[in-house]
């Protein structure tokens, strides 16, 4: 079973989006904040992180940094309203696995998902 960590301070769409990915087969935690998440990423080991740009608790780049310090396979899909932080995420030297513009249909998600996991998938079979 696929472990993802949705890391969002709007409570109300962290639940949402924690409650259809529930019913399409994936093991939910949610966090509220950029160190909450940092704090469950530490305890858990997660396949995906969807992480929130916008999120109170620390900065952006740094708790990418962070995150890839704990565990370099992880997977992480940055979502955000803000064109800004979309060229952001592109520009900048730590970058997530994926962006996602919100707000999204959920099979985009789905899709992002599944690439990301993909592309895990064929980074194991190369060490191997």
């Amino acid at each position: 079973m696929t472990h993802i960590l949705v890391a969002d301070d709007d409570s109300i769409f962290g639940s949402n989006l924690s409650e259809i990915l529930k019913r399409k087969g994936f093991k939910i935690q949610i966090a509220q904040t950029m160190l909450e998440a940092l704090e469950k990423a530490s305890q858990k080991r997660f396949d995906v992180i969807l992480l929130d740009q916008l999120m109170p608790g620390a900065a952006k780049a740094m708790t990418l940094t962070q995150l890839r310090e704990m565990d370099q396979s992880i997977k992480i899909i940055s979502m955000t309203a803000s064109p800004k932080v979309i060229n952001g995420c592109i520009e900048n030297r730590i970058k997530p696995d994926a962006v996602i513009a919100k707000p999204f249909v959920i099979g985009h998600l789905l899709k992002e998902i599944e690439g990301v996991l993909a592309w895990s998938q064929t980074d194991k079979a190369r060490v191997a």
